[in-house]
C-alpha cells in the first residue's frame, strides 16, 4: 500500500497543505515548522487511537479556533487495495464538535464509515521521537511486535498443515503435563473450590495455565529477551540509548522480513545514533522504499537527506500566507517537471532522471545536504569563503549561525548554477559569490562567467568587474586579490600564517585566509568585506521581514 496524496486543512499549524510523497518522504525544516504535525495528522487517521471528537483539543485546530474545520485526507495509489481514500473530518455543528472517519472505494464517490478491519489493514507503524520500546513490545495491531506476531501467524497458517498443528498442540499439552506437579494441582483445586464457593454460579470458572504459548496464536506471546554478557536483562534495566538501538533493530528486522506490509512513520530516526549508524539506517530506508515499503520521517540530520534524490525531500516552513497569517507550507519537487524545466533552461534535451541523479551523486556531499536545514544559503566556490565569511560576519555583529545561514561549498564555479537551480526550486533565499578569474584569461572561466552573469544579471559578461549586490558578489579576479589590494599589510599576514603552520607558498590558501580573518579586528576589515556582509544581511532581512 502507498499514500499518493496527503491533503490537510486546519490541523494545528497546517492551514492548507498538499503533499505528494514518494515511497521515501523526508520532512526537513526548522523546529516548530510543522514537520511532526504532518506525521501526527497521518497517525491520527491511520494510527492506534480511533479519531473522534473526544480525541481532539482546541489546540488541534488551526489558530486554536474550533470554527476552522479539520480535514485530513489520504489518497492511496494501488487499486488492488480496493480503498481509494480514507479521510477524517471534524468541526462544529450547532456549537457541538462532531467528527467522522470515512472512506471511498475506487470508482465510487459514495462515502462509507471506516470499519475496524479496514483501519487495521491500513494501520501505520508510528515511532515517536520519544522512543517507547515497552509499547512496541506489546501486542496491539499498531505496535512492532504486534505486527510481527500477526504476520508470523499468517505465515504459520500457510506453511504448517493440520497434521503439523495437531502435533504441535500435543507437544504443548505434554509440556504442560510435566509442569503440573502435585502442589500445582493442589493449588488449582483450592482456587477452583474457593471461587465456586464465592460465586455460587456454575457458568463461571477459573483455572491456572501456562501461557507461554497461546494455542490460537503461538506468536502472540513472542518476547524480546535482551542480554548483556550472556546475562538476561529486564527491559527496564537498559539505558535509553540501548532501548532505542533495540527498537530500531527490531524495526529493521521487521521491515526487511515483511517489506511493503505497513506504512511507516518515524520522528527523528537519528536520535542516539552515531554518524555511521545514521548513514547505514538511511541506506536501509532507501532499500526498503525501493522494494515497496513507504516510509515517512522527519529529521535534523544531513545523513538522512540526499540531494541525489531531491524528489524525496519535502521542505517544511512556517511563513506568512497571503492574509498575513503564519502557517505551515510544504515544498517538494516533482522530478519530471524539474527535468523538463532544466531541459528548457540548459538547452540540453538529453537530460533524463538517471543522468540527473548520477550527476548529482558525483557533485553532492554532506555539505550540500546541510543546506536543507538552513533558512538562507550562501553559495561559494571553495573553503576560503566557507571558513572566513562567518568570522567576518560575527565580527560585524551579524552572526550566521543564529540566523540559520549556511555557507555551502560547491567545489568550483562550474557547479554553482546546478546547486543554485535546485535550492531555488525549494524556495530557499540564496546569495551567490564567485571569482571572475580575469587574471587567468582562461576560456573555460570566460564561458562560466557568461553563464553565471546571465543567470544572476540577465546579461552575459565575459570578464565581469567586482560587483557586490543584495543577490550576488563577483570578484574581478578572486577574494585574495581583493584583500591584497585593500590591505597593505595583508601579504605580511599571509607570510606569518605560512610560517606559523609550516605551509608552502600558494598552498592551503583557505587556512591562510582563516588565519588573517581571525587576526583582523573590526576596524581593520576592508570596506569591500563590510559591504559584502551588509548586502547578505539586507538580503536576509528582506526575506524574513526584519
Amino acid at each position: 500500500m502507498k499514500i499518493k496524496r496527503i491533503h490537510i486543512e486546519n490541523f494545528r499549524s497546517l492551514k492548507n497543505v498538499d503533499i505528494y510523497p514518494n515511497n521515501l518522504c523526508v520532512f526537513v525544516g526548522e523546529n516548530n515548522a510543522g514537520k511532526s504535525n504532518i506525521l501526527q495528522a497521518i497517525n491520527l487517521v491511520l494510527g492506534e487511537t480511533w479519531p473522534s471528537a473526544k480525541s481532539l483539543r482546541e489546540t488541534d485546530f488551526f489558530g486554536n479556533n474550533m470554527g476552522n474545520s479539520i480535514l485530513i485526507s489520504l489518497d492511496f495509489e494501488d487499486e488492488n487495495e480496493a480503498v481509494r481514500r480514507i479521510f477524517f473530518k471534524a468541526g462544529l455543528e450547532d456549537d457541538e464538535l462532531k467528527a467522522e472517519l470515512k472512506m471511498n472505494y475506487w470508482h465510487s464517490t459514495t462515502e462509507y464509515y471506516v470499519k475496524k478491519e479496514i483501519r487495521e489493514q491500513f494501520g501505520i507503524l508510528y515511532i515517536k521521537a520519544i522512543r517507547d520500546l515497552q509499547y512496541h513490545l506489546g501486542q496491539s495491531s499498531w505496535t512492532l511486535m504486534g505486527k510481527i506476531g500477526r504476520l508470523l501467524k499468517e505465515e504459520f497458517d500457510d506453511e504448517i498443515d493440520q497434521s503439523g498443528k495437531r502435533e504441535l498442540k500435543q507437544l504443548y499439552s505434554d509440556i504442560k503435563g510435566k509442569l503440573s506437579i502435585s502442589k500445582f494441582n493442589q493449588l488449582e483445586g483450592e482456587l477452583k473450590e474457593a471461587f465456586s464457593s464465592q460465586i455460587l454460579r456454575t457458568e463461571h470458572d477459573v483455572s491456572l495455565d501456562f501461557q507461554h504459548f497461546d494455542p490460537l496464536n503461538y506468536y502472540k506471546t513472542l518476547q524480546l529477551i535482551p542480554k548483556e554478557f550472556e546475562e538476561i536483562k529486564n527491559i527496564n534495566q537498559l539505558g535509553d540509548g540501548m532501548k532505542n538501538m533495540i527498537l530500531l533493530a527490531l524495526f529493521r528486522a521487521y521491515a526487511s522480513t515483511f517489506p511493503g506490509t505497513s506504512i511507516i512513520a518515524i520522528e527523528e530516526p537519528e536520535i542516539y545514533l552515531h554518524p555511521q549508524s545514521r548513514r547505514s539506517l538511511y541506506t536501509l530506508f532507501k532499500e526498503l522504499s525501493n522494494s515497496g515499503t513507504q516510509i515517512f520521517y522527519s529529521t535534523h540530520s544531513a545523513e538522512f537527506v540526499d540531494l541525489e534524490y531531491y524528489d524525496d525531500i519535502c521542505v517544511v516552513r512556517k511563513e506568512k500566507d497571503d492574509e498575513g497569517v503564519y502557517s505551515t507550507f510544504a515544498k517538494q519537487l516533482n522530478i519530471n517537471d524539474f527535468i523538463s524545466k532544466r531541459r528548457i533552461e540548459t538547452g540540453l534535451n538529453n537530460i533524463k532522471e538517471e543522468s540527473s541523479r548520477q550527476f548529482l551523486r558525483n557533485i553532492s556531499d554532506s555539505e550540500t545536504n546541510k543546506a536543507f536545514f538552513s533558512r538562507f544559503i550562501v553559495l561559494v566556490e571553495g573553503d576560503t569563503e566557507k571558513w572566513t565569511l562567518p568570522i567576518y560576519a560575527r565580527k560585524l555583529n551579524f552572526d550566521f549561525d543564529s540566523r540559520s545561514i549556511e555557507v555551502v561549498v560547491v567545489r568550483g564555479k562550474s557547479q554553482i548554477e546546478t546547486f543554485y537551480t535546485i535550492y531555488r526550486e525549494f524556495n530557499f533565499p540564496i546569495y551567490v559569490i564567485f571569482d571572475g578569474d580575469k587574471n587567468k584569461q582562461n576560456s573555460g572561466d570566460k564561458n562560466l562567467n557568461r553563464k553565471l552573469t546571465s543567470l544572476l544579471r540577465g546579461i552575459e559578461v565575459d570578464w565581469p568587474e567586482t560587483a557586490i549586490t543584495t543577490e550576488y558578489a563577483i570578484f574581478e579576479n578572486d577574494l585574495e586579490t581583493e584583500f591584497r589590494n585593500a590591505l597593505s599589510f595583508y601579504v605580511d599576514l599571509e607570510q606569518k600564517a605560512m610560517e606559523s603552520y609550516g605551509l608552502r607558498k600558494d598552498r592551503h590558501k583557505e587556512i591562510v585566509a582563516k588565519y588573517v580573518a581571525e587576526k583582523l579586528d573590526e576596524t581593520q576589515i576592508p570596506d569591500f568585506m563590510k559591504e559584502l556582509i551588509l548586502k547578505i544581511e539586507e538580503s536576509w532581512n528582506s526575506r524574513y521581514g526584519v
